[in-house]
């Protein structure tokens, strides 16, 4: 835990944080940020003035209360074996997990023995995630913070290893908020990208359908792999590119909802056969590395 907190810097004046009892407290301006049942509170009463940000809060904070919400589905199992492929082979690598939700991919990362810090605006999402780090003897792993990701700081040149999983289509400046998050990256970091594929890939009979859902989830944007590269300060290149969520696994969907008896693993095991494929996908994952 000190290790990771020596990572993190003060939202105020970027200095530095000590632990003291039960709470974190910067050595410059003297600010403190509460531990709540093991999770850094470092969310700001200005940060949650922020509209967009007060819908995510709320709308997270509701969502991740529901059991659905934290079902073990075939398709978190997936895109955790995928991530696990490219996780640094090196176990002292700092990894970070941005807009972690329920983190599920904190968790399988952190059980592979690596240390993650994981953010997160919504607070009930980090502690269902604490008491299942927990369960599974990982909690050490793993450092949790409540935390506007427009306002969190890190020590430069710090991280190995960044999960941006769905989280850029939720916010405002983008671009600004990449550029940070290299800035607290190592030069040979990887980045881990999953966003909604834009709507001109989707089924267009599906469309109104997609534009309702970005609205009630607060997605501001959908992207392409181009859109992704152009966020980046320096030359990158994909290493990996894969598409999901295609009409095949939402018609699979829909049979199951009348009856027919489809298995989860069979209607992934049809997606995944089109990972290649953009045309009526509706999400795109990337691994993006550093020119060199």
């Amino acid at each position: 835990m000190n290790d990771l907190l020596s990572k993190v810097l003060c939202v105020k004046c970027g200095g530095y944080l000590q632990i003291k009892v039960n709470l974190a407290e910067c050595k410059k301006c003297g600010k403190k940020y509460l531990f709540e049942n093991g999770i850094l509170i470092m969310l700001s009463s200005i940060s949650l003035q922020d509209k967009q940000n007060q819908y995510q809060k709320r709308f997270y904070d509701d969502h991740y209360k529901s059991d659905d919400a934290n079902k073990e589905l075939e398709w978190k199992k997936r895109w955790v074996t995928r991530l696990l492929g490219f996780l640094p082979k090196n176990k002292k690598s700092c990894i970070l997990d941005l807009a972690c939700g329920q983190a599920y991919m904190t968790l399988a990362i952190a059980q592979k023995g690596y240390q993650v810090i994981a953010c997160d605006i919504s607070i009930s999402g980090l502690l269902r995630a604490r008491r299942e780090a927990k369960k599974r003897g990982v909690e050490k792993n793993i450092l949790f913070i409540a935390c506007d990701i427009n306002k969190i700081i890190f020590k430069k040149n710090t991280f190995d290893f960044i999960v941006l999983l769905h989280v850029l289509e939720h916010l405002i400046a983008d671009k600004q908020i990449m550029k940070k998050v290299i800035s607290f990256s190592k030069a040979n970091a990887t980045y881990y990208i999953g966003v909604p594929l834009s709507l001109v890939y989707v089924f267009p009979l599906f469309m109104p359908l997609y534009v309702c859902s970005d609205r009630r989830v607060g997605h501001l944007r959908r992207y392409t792999l181009e859109s992704i590269m152009r966020l980046f300060t320096f030359k990158a290149e994909p290493i990996f590119t894969v598409y999901t969520g295609h009409l095949i696994k939402f018609l699979g969907l829909f049979l199951t909802k009348i009856g027919v008896n489809i298995l989860e693993q069979q209607i992934e095991d049809l997606d995944e056969k089109m990972l290649l494929t953009k045309l009526w996908a509706s999400n795109i994952t990337t691994v993006i590395k550093r020119k060199t």
